[in-house]
């Protein structure tokens, strides 16, 4: 069973890393101003939403050991970079 859910955790990631990093928008929108667009805002909604949801996960799935010696980062994309770095 723990295989199971490992199995899905490692689904999930991979499909948040796709949403993210995946199509055009992987680069963090720019901040909304009272001047933009319902669609920027949207967009920066949606990018916020997903970039959250992404770090949670990945955070979750980190070895405790591990955890301590990572910097806090908001941005998924600077976070993979990071994990990336601390194993080579």
């Amino acid at each position: 069973m723990t295989q199971n859910i490992l199995g899905y955790i490692i689904v999930l990631t991979n499909f948040c890393i796709e949403i993210i990093f995946g199509s055009g928008e992987a680069r963090k929108p720019i901040e909304i101003t009272k001047t933009s667009s319902k669609e920027h805002k949207s967009l920066y909604e949606t990018w916020k939403r997903s970039n959250r949801l992404c770090l949670n996960l990945m955070r979750m799935t980190m070895a405790e050991n591990v955890k301590p010696s990572m910097p806090k980062i908001d941005n998924a994309k600077n976070f993979m970079a990071k994990v990336k770095k601390y194993f080579q």
